[in-house]
């Protein structure tokens, strides 16, 4: 079991989501996954598995919906060392810059969470409409082999947060204060970066683009009438890339104080 999913899963008040294990801007609503023991990986998009007979469009994704505000309850508090490797990972996906490095010596503990959190869903009523019109697109061997061996999934939710806000814990009550300013200047443009002021214990990433830090999976199901997917979703596992390199994990390269 990954960090990163240890520090979704306070946000996970509905355990039909699944923690991904990076979070990421690539994982979306129906996409496909297969499953590699409790790892549900990344394989394709649905339109380019499937293909409906009179090619009409794919089922609505519902966008952005309002969600339960959860910045209050889904914090966690880990060591300095761990949580700010943690949160790097998570700047960078958000678009910050690569060489970005939080180590603070005078921090103890780092309590993060999400913020600005939303979902994309799509209706399972109207997927198994578009389902049963559907079938294989030409030359997919793979994906056939799998479907018989029942190891394929869709993707019919995302849980998405635009921000992370982090607190830094020193040894007393004042935190350990870094200086703002600085922190932005090495994030980038791409990434805000928010505080209490010029000096903060309290910083806030906020990304252009939303991450999503997890997902609903329901099985796509076949036989000889055509497709559709199992209505209860998967409860087990972890959504990750197709590969297994890790690539959230550096080498300090800079080091604010």
């Amino acid at each position: 079991m990954s960090l990163f999913r240890h520090a979704a899963e306070p946000l996970l008040r509905d355990r039909d989501f699944l923690p991904v294990a990076m979070p990421t801007t690539d994982v979306q609503v129906l996409q496909v996954l297969t499953r590699q023991r409790s790892a549900l990986r990344r394989y394709s998009d649905l339109a380019k598995v499937l293909a409906a007979a009179d090619d009409s469009p794919a089922p609505t994704v519902k966008a952005d919906q309002p969600t339960v505000n959860v910045g209050g309850t889904a914090r966690r508090t880990l060591k300095a060392g761990i949580g700010l490797g943690l949160v790097s990972g998570i700047v960078r996906a958000l678009g910050g810059k690569a060489d970005l490095d939080l180590s603070i010596a005078t921090a103890r503990t780092v309590e993060f969470g999400y913020d600005d959190v939303t979902t994309d869903r799509v209706d399972l009523a109207d997927l198994d409409a578009w389902l049963a019109g559907a079938d294989f697109r030409p030359g997919l061997r793979n994906i056939t082999d799998l479907l018989a061996a029942e190891d394929v999934y869709v993707i019919t939710a995302t849980l998405k947060a635009r921000s992370v806000s982090v607190t830094l814990n020193g040894d007393n009550s004042a935190g350990a204060t870094v200086d703002v300013p600085a922190i932005q200047s090495v994030v980038g443009a791409k990434v805000s970066v928010s505080g209490s002021g010029q000096r903060s214990d309290r910083l806030t990433f906020t990304g252009q683009t939303a991450l999503t830090v997890a997902a609903k999976a329901a099985q796509l199901k076949f036989d000889e009438r055509g497709f559709w997917v199992n209505e209860r979703p998967v409860v087990d596992g972890e959504i990750r890339g197709i590969g297994d390199e890790v690539t959230y994990l550096r080498e300090p390269v800079l080091r604010l104080e």
